[in-house]
C-alpha cells in the first residue's frame, strides 16, 4: 500500500519513512536505507528521519554512524530557541537512545553523561535517568556506584515502584538476597500485576543460588491468570533455574513453552541453543536455534559467543575463531567469551594466544559481580593456564634443551 502511495505522492517523505521502517522489520536493510535516503531528501533535518536513520545504522552494526547521527540531532534540537513540550519529549527520546548506543559500545562513561543530561529535562526524565544510570553502572560491573545511585534514587523517590525494584535487584546482585526480597514483597498487591514482582523475586533468589525458592516464586507467577504471551518470561526464567541445577530436560520443556508462544524470542533461542551446544548434544539443532536468535539481533555479543562455542564443539575451528573474535569485539570484558576464544587458540596449537585470552578471562572473572562468579569455571581456566605455563617452562629450560 505504501508503494502505491509513493507512486501517487512521490515527494511525501513520510511514505518513504514508513517503507524504511517496514523493510527494517523485515531485515531488508539495503531497501530500508534506500527509502531513508529518499525520506531525508524530501525532509532534510527531520528528527524522525534522523532517529530512524540511527536505528538503521544500529541494525547494520554501524554503531559509530548511529551515534554521530543522534549526536547531530541532539545538537540541532538544543540550538532551537523555542522551548516546547514536544522539544522536551524529543530530547528525552534522543538522549535515551544515544545513551543505549554508548552502552552497547561499552563507552559507559559517555552513556552515564548522556543519561545525566536526560535527567536535567524534568522530574519524569530524572526518574528514568536514575534507573538507566543504575543499570549502566551494573553493566560496567561497578556495583558500588550502582548501589549508591539506587540508594539516592530511592531516597528521592521513595514510593516509585520501578526505582524500588531496580534497587532491590541490585541488592540481590550484591548477595543481599533477603533484604532484596523483603523490599519486593512489599509491592505485592494480590492481583495479576503481581506476576512481575514474583518474577523479580525469583530472579533475586536465582542470582543468590537459592534455586528452590526461585522456582517457587516463578511457579507462583505462572499460576496467576493471564494470556500465554504474558507467561513467556516465567518459562524463560524457570528454564534458566532448571539449567543452573543441571535439570536439562526440565529446562528444555520450559524453553519450548516460551518458543511455542513466540518462535522469535531471541533470548530463549540463544539460551536453549547454548545449553545444547555446551552439553555437546544435537549440535545441528543448537546451531539453528542460535542462528535464529542472531537473525533478530545480529550483533549481540552473547549470541555470537554461543554460535562460536557451538562451532568449536562441531570442530569447525575456523568458523569458531572468526565468530568468537566478533563476539570479543562486541563484549571485550566478558570472561566466558575470552575463555572460549582461548580454547580455540589452544586447540589450534597457539598456546601463547590461548594463555593470553585465559589471563584476560581470569581478570574479568575477578571484576565480575558476586552473583556472576562461577568458581568451577575459574578453577578450570586456572588449571589450563597452569598447564600451558608448565609446558612452556619445560621447553625453555636448559635441561630440556640438552640432547638425550
Amino acid at each position: 500500500m505504501y508503494q502505491k502511495l509513493a507512486d501517487l505522492m512521490p515527494d511525501d517523505s513520510d511514505i518513504y519513512l514508513r517503507l524504511a521502517q517496514i523493510y527494517r522489520e523485515l531485515h531488508q536493510l539495503d531497501k530500508a536505507e534506500e527509502n531513508l535516503v529518499k525520506a531525508r531528501q524530501y525532509a532534510p533535518g527531520s528528527l524522525e528521519v534522523m532517529y530512524n536513520e540511527a536505528m538503521l545504522y544500529e541494525a547494520q552494526g554501524r554503531f559509530e554512524d548511529a551515534i554521530r547521527v543522534l549526536s547531530d540531532a541532539v545538537t540541532g534540537l538544543k540550538s532551537q530557541s523555542t522551548v516546547l513540550p514536544s522539544r522536551r519529549r524529543s530530547m528525552a527520546i534522543l538522549y535515551q537512545q544515544l545513551g543505549q548506543l554508548y552502552r552497547d559500545t561499552q563507552n559507559f562513561q559517555a552513556a552515564i553523561y548522556t543519561y545525566e543530561e536526560l535527567g536535567h529535562l524534568g522530574d519524569e526524565e530524572d526518574r528514568r535517568a536514575r534507573l538507566l544510570i543504575m543499570d549502566t553502572y551494573r553493566a560496567a560491573k561497578d556495583l558500588t556506584r550502582a548501589l549508591q545511585t539506587g540508594k539516592e534514587a530511592a531516597a528521592k523517590y521513595p514510593s516509585d515502584p520501578a526505582i524500588r525494584t531496580s534497587h532491590a535487584l541490585l541488592l540481590g546482585e550484591n548477595g543481599q538476597t533477603d533484604e532484596a526480597v523483603k523490599i519486593l514483597r512489599v509491592q505485592l498487591r494480590k492481583n495479576e500485576a503481581d506476576r512481575e514482582t514474583y518474577l523479580n523475586i525469583a530472579q533475586v533468589y536465582e542470582r543468590g543460588r537459592r534455586y528452590k525458592e526461585a522456582e517457587e516464586a516463578a511457579l507462583t507467577a505462572e499460576m496467576l491468570p493471564g494470556q500465554p504471551r504474558e507467561k513467556e518470561m516465567v518459562w524463560f526464567l524457570l528454564g534458566a533455574i532448571y539449567e543452573r541445577q543441571k535439570f536439562y530436560d526440565r529446562a528444555e520443556e520450559e524453553f519450548k513453552k516460551a518458543l511455542a508462544v513466540d518462535p522469535r524470542n531471541a533470548p530463549v533461542l540463544n539460551y536453549y541453543g547454548y545449553m545444547l551446544g555446551d552439553l555437546g548434544i544435537r549440535l545441528d539443532e543448537a546451531e539453528e536455534l542460535v542462528h535464529r536468535a542472531l537473525k533478530e539481533d545480529p550483533y549481540n555479543g552473547a549470541y555470537l559467543d554461543s554460535l562460536g562455542w557451538i562451532y568449536f564443539k562441531e570442530n569447525k575451528l575456523g568458523d569458531a575463531e572468526a565468530t568468537l573474535r566478533k563476539a570479543v569485539a562486541r563484549e571485550s570484558h566478558d570472561a566466558t567469551i575470552r575463555s572460549h576464544l582461548g580454547d580455540v587458540y589452544a586447540k589450534t596449537g597457539r598456546s601463547d594466544l590461548a594463555a593470553a585470552e585465559w589471563e584476560k578471562s581470569l581478570t574479568e572473572w575477578r571484576r565480575s559481580l558476586p552473583a556472576d562468579v562461577e568458581n568451577d569455571k575459574v578453577a578450570e581456566i586456572e588449571k589450563k593456564l597452569s598447564q600451558v605455563k608448565h609446558r612452556v617452562a619445560q621447553k625453555s629450560s636448559p635441561q630440556a634443551a640438552k640432547p638425550q
